[in-house]
Order: C-alpha cells, then sequence, then structure tokens
C-alpha cells in the first residue's frame, strides 16, 4: 500500500480529495496488517512534500508493520507540472530509513 503522508497532510500529496481520508486510511492500514497475507507499505518522497518529520508520523500510522520501502522521487511527466518536486537528498533518505526503522521491523530504499 502507497503511504503518501502522514494523514493529516493526505490532501496535500492526494488527488482527488477524498472525504474522511484519514479513518478511511487508518481502516485499509488495519485490514491489510491483520489480513495474514504477504504485504508492504511504501511512499515515494520529494521535496517539498516530505520533511524528515513526516515520517515520525508515518512510522507510527504503520507501526508494526513487516515491510516499508522509502522511493525516492525521480523528476518525470508529472500530474501536476506546476509543483516543483526535488529527490531528498541521500541524507535525507538514510534518516528517514532510520526513523522508519523504529516502527517497522524492515525498512529499505529502492
Amino acid at each position: 500500500m502507497d503511504i503518501k503522508s502522514p494523514v493529516e497532510k493526505y490532501q496535500d500529496t492526494a488527488r482527488p480529495v477524498i472525504n474522511d481520508v484519514a479513518n478511511k486510511i487508518r481502516t485499509s492500514i488495519k485490514l491489510i496488517m491483520e489480513s495474514g497475507i504477504d504485504y508492504e507499505f511504501r511512499t515515494t518522497v520529494a521535496k517539498p512534500l516530505h520533511q524528515l518529520g513526516d515520517f515520525e508520523y508515518m512510522g507510527k500510522l504503520i507501526q508494526g508493520a513487516k515491510r516499508y520501502y522509502l522511493q525516492n522521487f525521480v523528476a518525470t511527466k508529472r500530474i501536476d507540472e506546476d509543483l516543483p518536486m526535488q529527490p531528498l537528498t541521500d541524507a535525507e533518505i538514510a534518516e528517514a530509513r532510520i526513523i522508519m526503522s523504529q516502527y517497522v521491523k524492515e525498512v529499505g530504499v529502492r
């Protein structure tokens, strides 16, 4: 499952606008984690959408998960061309991985 951001910031990073998005995301995460099937969570990270502090919130959101992957942004054609985005630095990715490792068993970078 793609975790776009902390639920409080979801409407800034996801389209279209979804009513009651926070509860729907939490419910989906719970269903996935309790399903008994193999799963992973992932986030494509980009500045200015993600700050290092966001990973604390996302880690708590999926606390106890089996796997989580950070996918750094790669500049290609985007839906919202007006939003200037950049990849995180290697140091920022490493820090985000450390933060997420406090909450998730296996954290990788793609």
